[in-house]
């Protein structure tokens, strides 16, 4: 027996991506997209904005940002009661107990494939009970 799942046609969730770099910008939008809509702004400055202006279901932040950096970002979020799940990307490997304390469960290192952030994203956004209610699944005989 196979089971095939079809995601739903039209994204169901806005993810905010922050990341001043148009490469990561472009590379996350056709992955993601299928998932949900992507809100992409350059700067801490802009997505605590958007954050404020819009529903956001899940942030994706690069910590180095122009102006604010994408800690001071996480600080400001956490300091606003906005707890939106976060994944940050970062250039390091090392552990991040400063992330740990806001409350970052998921750190990526960058460049971090657009297939590793969907998966994350996925996880974060459709835990498994969720997943069942928002595809739908035909089982056929092998």
């Amino acid at each position: 027996m196979s089971t095939t799942v079809q995601r739903l046609a039209v994204p169901t969730f806005e993810v905010l991506v922050v990341d001043d770099d148009p490469a990561t910008m472009a590379a996350f939008t056709g992955p993601v997209d299928q998932l949900a809509l992507v809100r992409h702004v350059p700067d801490a400055y802009q997505a605590l904005y958007d954050l404020k202006t819009y529903r956001i279901d899940a942030v994706v932040t690069e910590l180095f940002l122009p102006g604010a950096s994408g800690m001071d970002l996480l600080r400001r979020m956490r300091a606003n009661g906005v707890l939106v799940p976060t994944i940050v990307l970062s250039q390091s490997n090392g552990s991040h107990p400063e992330l740990d304390a806001l409350g970052v469960r998921h750190v990526l290192r960058k460049p971090a494939s657009p297939e590793l952030l969907l998966a994350t994203l996925t996880d974060l956004l459709m835990p498994p009970a969720k997943a069942e209610r928002n595809a739908r699944v035909d089982r056929t005989a092998a």
